[in-house]
């Protein structure tokens, strides 16, 4: 019995780097279009640019709604959480904590990806193979440099004491120059980043793939813009215009056309 205890205190021991991971899968917006169709939405977690054919984007409180939350100019930054597809659009559930804070769903098509490490991946997975040497260089190193992708010039620091024991590298990708990169997946609470293995404390690597700058529609001179004006006019008073200048014409007619007879 204190061995299957212990062999179990074990396991979760060594499920405690992956809870936040397992958190982020399970992280359920407070929307109540959400709650009615989580089984339809599908998990995305990545950045986007907006990028609407006005020059903004609307942000609606669920897909195909008129009701709406608020506008972004073009390149306004993004985290995207879901997607949900109906009729062949897909929407995207956005949430935003800066100043401006802000959720709801905006159409995949107004929007514009960020480069991120899946984008990396995208490009260069045809060279990535696993790492298979040694992690000395890291774990004598004092900090750690974490970059969002190689070559991108974007980084964040670590420290080796938590990272350097549990560190697994699940791909790795040599650059141009020579240097040898290990993806970290998640390793307590690093996640999907990039580490040079040779040279982990360097944060002077040049930038020599940076972020591709995506073309985006100019936002609005002004701002904040007039709201759309309906294009025509609804049925029901097309109907009446038409009626009433039938009418009209019908009495023009009348007047010009019949006569009284005068008596004698």
């Amino acid at each position: 019995m204190t061995k299957r205890i212990f062999i179990l205190l074990a396991v979760c021991f060594l499920l405690l780097p992956a809870l936040p991971a397992l958190a982020d899968l399970l992280f359920e917006p407070d929307n109540s279009f959400f709650a009615r169709n989580q089984q339809d939405c599908i998990p995305l977690n990545r950045s986007f640019y907006a990028n609407g054919s006005n020059g903004y984007v609307s942000v609606k409180t669920e897909p195909d709604s008129k009701a709406e939350v608020t506008k972004l100019k073009n390149g306004s930054l993004l985290r995207a959480y879901y997607t949900y597809t109906q009729n062949r659009d897909t929407w995207v559930y956005l949430e935003n904590y800066g100043d401006d804070r802000m959720s709801g769903w905006v159409p995949m098509d107004q929007l514009a990806l960020k480069y991120d490490y899946i984008s990396f991946e995208e490009e260069h997975g045809g060279d990535f193979y696993q790492y298979m040497d040694s992690y000395r260089a890291v774990r004598r190193a004092e900090t750690l440099v974490f970059w969002t992708w190689p070559g991108s010039g974007e980084f964040t620091y670590g420290d080796p004491a938590t990272l350097s024991m549990w560190l697994t590298v699940d791909k790795a990708y040599r650059d141009t120059d020579g240097r040898v990169w290990g993806f970290i997946r998640h390793s307590y609470g690093v996640r999907n980043v990039w580490l040079c293995l040779f040279d982990p404390s360097n944060d002077s690597i040049p930038a020599f793939n940076p972020e591709p700058v995506p073309e985006l529609v100019p936002p609005p001179e002004i701002w904040p813009p007039a709201d759309d004006p309906d294009p025509e006019p609804s049925l029901p008073w097309l109907a009446i215009g038409l009626v009433a200048g039938a009418v009209v014409c019908t009495v023009v007619l009348i007047r010009v056309f019949w006569k009284p007879k005068r008596s004698a």
